[in-house]
């Protein structure tokens, strides 16, 4: 090779090198894309054809950021971090969702970190609306807006998928709720060791047998572990009867509609009485016959996977509160079982699902046509906040034994009186 062809080569290499390395520089960088969840990628679908349910959204995070400012605690104060926080939440476990536990003994238990991990969610949606507040929703809140309420469903859904996964439980998890108190496991109730694959497995976990759960000589055993709370009338239109000054719409005040217009008995409860109680995240959560009678209805009702009620924040504490009042059930998910009983005529039982996760199961056996006995278990709760709804017909007097008394499954309940 000659001195020219030498020299000619040589300016090309640094030519291109040179080239190339301006071109990289210079060039936009691209970041990589990122890959959101399947329940996430639906809701940008949504927000990007439904130009209210994303105004509405972003009018909801940008409203509890004012309220809230603090990221720590509130780390979603955009449509995108929202999206990210979804993306998050739905793959980790309850008490893994807020990065910051509040700084108090709550805030640092396993019991308050599961239930902030709840309540943060619902304190972004549950936000009231302006523009909402005529729509005649339980709430004015974007949770009850569609296309974004059915959302609520596929989010629930995608975390209960995750919860249903081996990856949801290892012996970690089992040792961290083992050596709590708050979550039973040191009484004895459910038998020795990790039995369990998956939280969901673990949530809905099983007495070691009925002898756990002894059963109080009364006419109406509490179904659940749960905070039984008050009674109310039933007028003679099927109205709910409310004891305050609130306006109710009858979307959230028709037994029917609680019972399900597909039901045959969606009227027997006319002039009756209703009562609730609360199931809270840490209860054992399988439900049991709180009467003896007769299975004559069984069924599933689809609702919304909404909170149930609203939650707020306390800055002082640095803690999310949840407030509800009785009408909720309306419009969860929930089932209903018709029980005929000897003296007192039908009692309608209805668990309802609360919050992310509102699984609501009958087990497999339970049929029409059986003969029930008080205790006799009838179903379970998979993760979340759980309510069940107890109705009795005209004629029938409930006097309550505990109001906000904390109850084992299978302690009295209720007195009931022929009037």
């Amino acid at each position: 090779m000659n001195k020219y062809h030498l020299r000619l080569f040589a300016f090309t290499t640094v030519f291109c090198l040179f080239y190339a390395s301006c071109s990289v520089e210079d060039s936009p960088v691209v970041p990589p894309q990122k890959q959101h969840t399947k329940a996430v990628q639906e809701l940008i679908r949504i927000c990007d054809e439904n130009i209210e349910v994303r105004q509405l959204l972003e009018q909801a995070i940008s409203q509890a950021a004012t309220i809230n400012p603090d990221r720590r605690y509130n780390p979603a104060q955009n449509l995108d971090e929202f999206y990210d926080f979804v993306d998050r939440n739905i793959r980790c476990l309850p008490w893994d969702v807020m990065l910051y536990p509040a700084p108090n003994d709550y805030g640092q238990s396993l019991y308050g970190r599961v239930d902030q991990g709840i309540g943060y969610f619902w304190f972004v949606v549950d936000q009231p609306l302006e523009a909402l507040k005529d729509r005649g929703f339980y709430y004015p809140t974007v949770e009850f807006v569609e296309p974004f309420a059915t959302w609520l469903t596929t989010y629930s859904q995608s975390w209960g998928d995750f919860l249903d996964t081996e990856e949801s439980w290892n012996d970690d998890y089992y040792e961290m709720v083992a050596t709590d108190p708050d979550w039973g496991l040191t009484e004895g109730w459910y038998g020795e060791g990790n039995q369990w694959k998956t939280f969901n497995e673990f949530f809905a976990r099983s007495l070691a047998s009925p002898d756990m759960r002894p059963l109080a000589d009364v006419d109406v055993i509490a179904p659940a572990d749960s905070w039984p709370k008050k009674t109310w009338a039933i007028d003679d239109n099927n109205q709910l009867v409310y004891d305050d000054l609130q306006i109710k719409t009858a979307k959230i005040s028709d037994i029917s509609q609680l019972i399900g217009d597909d039901s045959a008995y969606k009227e027997a409860f006319a002039g009756g009485t209703l009562t609730h109680t609360f199931l809270d995240v840490n209860c054992y959560h399988r439900y049991h016959a709180p009467v003896d009678g007769k299975l004559v209805e069984l069924r599933k009702i689809p609702g919304v996977a909404a909170g149930g009620g609203y939650t707020l924040w306390d800055n002082e504490q640095k803690l999310y509160y949840y407030q509800n009042n009785i009408g909720f059930q309306m419009v969860e998910t929930r089932a209903c079982a018709i029980i005929e009983t000897k003296d007192y005529g039908l009692v309608a039982m209805l668990p309802v699902g609360m919050s992310q996760i509102c699984s609501v199961n009958w087990i497999p056996s339970l049929h029409v046509g059986q003969q029930l006995q008080r205790g006799d278990e009838m179903g379970f709760f998979q993760f979340g906040g759980s309510d069940i709804v107890l109705i009795f017909q005209r004629g029938v007097e409930v006097t309550l034994l505990h109001h906000d008394d904390f109850l084992l499954m299978g302690e009295g309940y209720a007195e009931l009186n022929v009037k």
